[in-house]
């Protein structure tokens, strides 16, 4: 299958597999339980006791993303769930913002099209690229307000239950976008069988990504495997740089993954490098979670930016950012 016919098919395999079979995406139900299962393990106590309050709910929450998809709803957020870095190889850098992201992509359109280049072009659809830093960052901003809408409450003595709820929403939520990212076949066109020219004979069948992710992991690991290469987070000052970093370091591991699956590392039983590959893989989640989680609180302290009017839009009186109060034990 060449690669215009493969992303032409994306949304509807996913569409189909989530109908049919709404829990084989992504990492599965059990990858993704255990990211964000051991990223709560590994959650400083310095965060308010809330965030680790109920395991289960975080958890559960892990594969919300993937509930999601069917009808309506499945093609507008599947794309949320990947971006293939070799089709926005013509960046220099990636664009920070959603809208400027789909701007140049569609700069590049127009430009292939006057060349003639149609079927280039209709790759660059931003529907067959991609959103996934776009989503986990948006996603990641969402938590950072929720912990401070929790700090206003804790520091105003106003119930805080509301904003707690809130919260461990979007940790559960942020977890499946950031476990997606630490899979490689979330970075590639060749996410389900390689699609680009195949001098190396890796496989084009279209069960490799359900092989690997899901029922590999099901049959052969637990968060046992893993949850010592967790450690204690580290804060993250450039959210959007150092996610991209993330997925780019994602994509390297690519032809591994490819090469392991030659080897039948993913087969039956699977053999030691395939289970320590995936295991690095779930691990490299659950300490980008983590580390997110961390870094939302500590950012939760600081005033929100000042609001811009936007452009052609008038701004209701009284509205504007929520006081912060002074920040206190939590």
């Amino acid at each position: 299958m060449s690669a215009a016919s493969g992303k032409i098919c994306r949304i509807f395999i996913l569409m189909l597999a989530a109908l049919f079979s709404p829990m084989t995406l992504a990492w599965g139900p059990d990858g993704h339980r255990f990211i964000n299962r051991a990223a709560l393990e590994h959650l400083p106590s310095t965060l308010p006791a809330f965030t680790k309050s109920d395991l289960s709910l975080v958890e559960y929450l892990a594969n919300e993303p993937d509930r999601w998809d069917g009808l309506s709803l499945g093609p507008a957020q599947s794309p949320d769930h990947f971006i293939d870095l070799e089709s926005v190889d013509f960046l220099k850098e990636l664009p920070r913002g959603r809208f400027e992201y789909i701007r140049a992509l569609e700069a590049r359109r127009v430009e292939l099209l006057a060349k003639g280049k149609t079927g280039e072009a209709e790759e660059l659809l931003p529907e067959r690229v991609g959103f996934q830093p776009y989503v986990t960052c948006e996603v990641y901003e969402r938590l950072v307000v929720a912990f401070r809408q929790y700090r206003i409450a804790f520091d105003r003595q106003l119930p805080t239950l509301p904003a707690k709820k809130s919260a461990l929403f979007y940790m559960g939520w942020l977890g499946h976008y950031v476990g997606d990212g630490a899979n490689p076949l979330h970075t590639t066109v060749n996410y389900n069988g390689w699609v680009e020219p195949n001098a190396n004979g890796f496989t084009v069948e279209q069960n490799t990504h359900f092989k690997f992710e899901s029922q590999f992991v099901h049959d052969h690991l637990t968060a046992a495997d893993f949850e010592s290469k967790v450690h204690s987070p580290s804060v993250i000052r450039d959210v959007f740089k150092d996610y991209l970093d993330y997925l780019k370091n994602a994509h390297t591991l690519v032809f591994s993954l490819y090469q392991l699956e030659k080897e039948g590392a993913f087969n039956g039983e699977g053999t030691e490098r395939g289970k320590q590959y995936v295991a690095n893989r779930l691990a490299a989640g659950a300490q980008k979670l983590v580390d997110l989680w961390y870094s939302a609180w500590l950012a939760s302290a600081e005033a929100p930016p000042r609001w811009a009017r936007p452009q052609g839009r008038k701004r209701e009186r009284g509205s504007g950012p929520p006081e912060t109060g002074k920040p206190k034990a939590y």
